[in-house]
């Protein structure tokens, strides 16, 4: 067909399954991976002439995330996240990074699925951590995990990563308290001002 080349998709999931089918030699297609992935991911595909990763691995997010947490003063950290490709990379490398950040880790609670969200989530925030990294695969579990805090009267405050990046998110219950993670460009790098000035406008973030 016409496709040279693939931008995307964003979830680590769907990236693997389209970079499977990039892979193929009889339509192998070039395969740009712009935002940070699972490092699973990125080792299945490592050395392959036709992917490229703009981004660095979910490793370093997980990283960001708790030092994050260390800088805000908190003593305790809990993990909720998804037992699935993206959330993988958190959960293999969350005790280790918590660990150098001289944070209690209260525990790493990972679902199944969107059916466990609830039980799992309060199970976290009864977990007595003053703050939580909740890592799911999408935005969708955000308003149980929201109720689950509120049903446990938590004083946990939580910090989201990427994946969550959705406009949908300001229309939810109880979101005081909560933040994410957003990728962005350095704003040292001037990328900023080049791309207002060839498109009009400021890129998305």
């Amino acid at each position: 067909n016409d496709i040279a080349a693939i931008i995307g998709p964003s979830q680590s999931a769907k990236l693997d399954t389209v970079a499977s089918y990039c892979g193929r030699k009889a339509n192998l297609k070039t395969l740009i991976a712009p935002f940070p992935v699972s490092s699973e991911v990125l080792k299945k595909y490592a050395g392959e002439s036709w992917f490229f990763a703009l981004a660095e691995s979910d490793i370093t997010q997980n990283e960001i995330l708790v030092n994050q947490v260390a800088a805000y003063g908190a003593k305790s950290i809990a993990l909720l996240a998804q037992n699935s490709v993206y959330g993988a990379t958190f959960i293999d490398w969350f005790a280790f990074h918590a660990t150098e950040a001289k944070l209690d880790i209260k525990g790493i609670f990972a679902y199944d699925d969107t059916t466990e969200v609830d039980s799992i989530a309060k199970a976290a925030f009864k977990s007595g951590a003053e703050e939580i990294v909740c890592v799911p695969d999408n935005y969708m579990p955000i308003q149980k995990i929201l109720k689950a805090r509120a049903a446990t009267k938590s004083k946990a405050k939580i910090i989201f990563g990427n994946s969550i990046l959705n406009a949908n998110i300001l229309q939810l219950d109880n979101i005081e308290g909560i933040e994410g993670f957003a990728i962005g460009p350095d704003p040292s790098s001037g990328f900023n001002i080049a791309y207002n000035a060839r498109f009009s406008t400021y890129p998305i973030m």
